[in-house]
């Protein structure tokens, strides 16, 4: 493609060439498909984050409905719903099982760590 020189005039008139102007028109007509596109995966983006919260909720739920740990219980498996860092008790929970046993912690710690929304617990295999 041959590109032709502007040349301004004294009288403020430029010469443009029409190639540019369709060079610079398909440009612009690429980029804006392009900005669309994006904008279409970022909202699918967004979707899958919320289902992907919603089947982690439903496992974890599922998860502690399916063998829960019990008050009379002297060992358990506890993480948290979150997968994110919560002290509980003086005892620090992530999204990795973690067993405890009653005789460390104690009746009052262990009924509380039970009754924490926030952590799942099951029975220790």
């Amino acid at each position: 493609m041959m590109m032709a020189k502007q040349t301004v005039k004294a009288g403020a008139t430029a010469e443009v060439n029409p190639e540019d102007t369709a060079l610079a028109a398909a440009l612009q007509q690429k980029l804006d498909e392009a900005l669309a596109e994006n904008r279409r995966l970022l909202e699918l983006l967004a979707q899958a984050e919320d289902e992907k919260q919603d089947l982690a909720a439903a496992l974890a739920a599922a998860d502690k409905a399916a063998d829960p740990a019990e008050a009379d219980d002297e060992t358990m498996q506890v993480r948290t719903a979150s997968g994110k860092t919560f002290w509980r008790c003086g005892l620090q929970f992530d999204g990795s099982w973690r067993e405890i046993e009653r005789a460390d912690v104690g009746d009052d710690a262990w009924s509380r760590i039970l009754a924490e929304p926030q952590l799942q617990t099951k029975k220790a295999k």
